[in-house]
């Protein structure tokens, strides 16, 4: 038996086939997910709630701005805690699934032309700068923690995962 894991194993089909199921779920899911609310919320509520979806990923106002704003205009539009909880999950969904995309496609990043070089460039410097002194990689791992605590936008875990393997911090930490 070899130290292989599974992926490593496969023949080169099977590869391309399973990089594109992984490349592929991360921008399914929301897709489905938005079209199941279609079919279940009424024209308003999804509106909102897709509002809130596209506000959050694409403007620099965090979860601070978009959850009280979408309960907000829930219950100016007389929904309820029903349709207030599906606004909430949708904004909290699109880290979910920003965060699935990332963990499952990073090498993807790691291996483009320029992206990828600027990556490995910035990953040295990291480990190079932490290995120096022992008491900065403790230091970095708590720093890393404070920022993901931070309730402001790009603060959050999907950012600090990128962080995290780019100042080499083990997975498990």
């Amino acid at each position: 038996m070899t130290n292989l894991v599974a992926y490593e194993r496969l023949d080169a089909n099977r590869k391309a086939v399973v990089r594109a199921t992984l490349f592929a779920i991360p921008l399914l899911l929301p897709l489905a997910y938005i079209a199941v609310l279609q079919a279940v919320l009424p024209p308003v509520f999804f509106g909102i709630a897709f509002g809130a979806m596209i506000g959050y990923l694409l403007t620099p106002l965090g979860a601070e701005f978009w959850v009280p704003s979408s309960v907000l205009l829930v219950l100016q539009y007389g929904g309820g805690l029903p349709e207030a909880t599906v606004a909430v999950a949708s904004i909290v969904l699109v880290d979910w699934f920003t965060a699935l995309f990332l963990l499952w496609n990073f090498d993807l990043a790691e291996r483009a032309p320029f992206l990828g070089r600027f990556i490995d460039k910035t990953e040295e410097r990291c480990r190079r700068f932490l290995d120096e002194k022992p008491w900065r990689r403790r230091l970095a791992v708590v720093a890393l923690a404070v920022y993901v605590a931070l309730p402001v936008q790009m603060s959050g875990g999907v950012v600090g995962s990128i962080l995290g393997r780019v100042m080499g911090i083990p997975r498990y930490r």
